[in-house]
């Protein structure tokens, strides 16, 4: 979707957005592994995060992408960039033991991830309680974007092989983009309560990500997920640089689902997204203190409230209506042309396999 937006202006662009599928065959998980009721569980291949595992676990509205700000972004499941949602030659450890668990996951580079990741969950559940902490190092992570007018008509000397890259890359414009790289740290406490027979359960969490210039950056022309390519990176260093002050995003949640029969659910939450202003001065408008839109880097909140009712009317099958409200302010108001206050209803059914 995004490569379908190169080089077009903002009014000619279609909706495009990042992702950790990319358009493969296979975008979900494949893996390979062992387990043991005593020692736990080991996997090899392509795995889910631990904090996607987690997200999905503790959302009030279970990762919903009609309603639900952290199952239709990845950048809370990802850890900052929603292409670390799903890891690809990643290695997986699982361990329940009582009413302790623990998981560690870590990945390598490989020729079209640059950078490793490392991610550690420590939880306990005790009398309905469920409470864990998360942890999350991923090194060179990308955040892939479509090509500018301007960006389209220098890829071709970067994908020639330059002297300053010595990048031999494909310059078909169905493969290439653009992308920002940092290295992001993430720390997170997730929990839920259910009350005594379960006819109701609290879920709320707290989600604080940092992005810094990367130790390691990315040349033009690295490969990336999917088999595209990054024909133009983002500067990685100096005054200039997207991360020359560290960027911090805080993201929070809190919401209830309740069953009021054992085939009707009402589920209803609230999420809120909130960065500080990191730019530099005299870059991209930004100025100290500036909390207004004038800049992506501008200090911003976005929230959003939801309202679902589902009625399962058998086993596999279930209908469901609700609506999603959607605001954002300061920084990360940036580029919202025509609205930044929006209520989406959404009717639908679900057919589970």
């Amino acid at each position: 979707s995004l490569t379908e937006n190169n080089g077009k202006a903002t009014a000619a662009q279609a909706t495009g957005a990042d992702s950790s599928q990319a358009g493969q065959i296979f975008n979900g998980v494949a893996y390979i592994g062992v387990s043991n009721v005593t020692f736990g569980a080991l996997t090899f291949g392509r795995t889910m995060g631990i904090m996607a595992d987690g997200i999905a676990r503790f959302d009030p509205l279970s990762g919903s992408y009609a309603f639900s700000p952290l199952g239709w972004s990845g950048t809370a499941p990802g850890g900052g960039d929603t292409e670390d949602k799903r890891l690809d030659s990643s290695a997986k450890y699982d361990l329940n033991a009582g009413p302790l668990h623990f998981g560690a996951q870590f990945q390598a580079k490989t020729s079209a991830n640059p950078g490793t990741t490392q991610e550690f969950v420590l939880g306990v559940n005790f009398a309905g309680l469920s409470l864990d902490a998360f942890y999350e190092q991923k090194n060179d992570a990308i955040a892939a974007a479509s090509l500018s007018a301007a960006q389209l008509t220098s890829i071709a000397g970067v994908c020639g092989g330059t002297a300053a890259t010595g990048v031999v890359c494909d310059t078909d414009i169905t493969k290439s983009l653009s992308g920002t790289i940092s290295d992001n740290t993430t720390y997170a406490l997730m929990g839920k309560y259910a009350f005594p027979g379960n006819a109701a359960t609290v879920f709320a969490g707290y989600e604080q990500i940092r992005y810094q210039n990367p130790t390691d950056p990315i040349l033009a022309g690295q490969n990336i997920l999917g088999g595209y390519i990054l024909a133009v990176v983002n500067t990685q260093s100096g005054a200039g640089s997207t991360y020359a002050n560290s960027k911090h995003l805080a993201i929070s949640w809190v919401g209830l689902k309740y069953s009021i029969t054992p085939k009707v659910d009402l589920m209803g939450a609230y999420y809120r997204y909130g960065q500080n202003n990191y730019g530099v001065t005299g870059v991209k408008g930004w100025t100290p203190g500036c909390s207004s839109n004038a800049s992506g880097d501008c200090s911003g909140a976005e929230n959003f409230l939801s309202f679902v009712a589902d009625y399962h009317v058998t086993k596999r099958f279930d209908t469901f209506a609700g609506a999603m409200w959607n605001q954002v302010e300061g920084g990360l108001s940036n580029g919202f042309a025509f609205a930044t206050s929006t209520i989406d209803p959404t009717i639908g059914f679900r057919y589970s396999f």
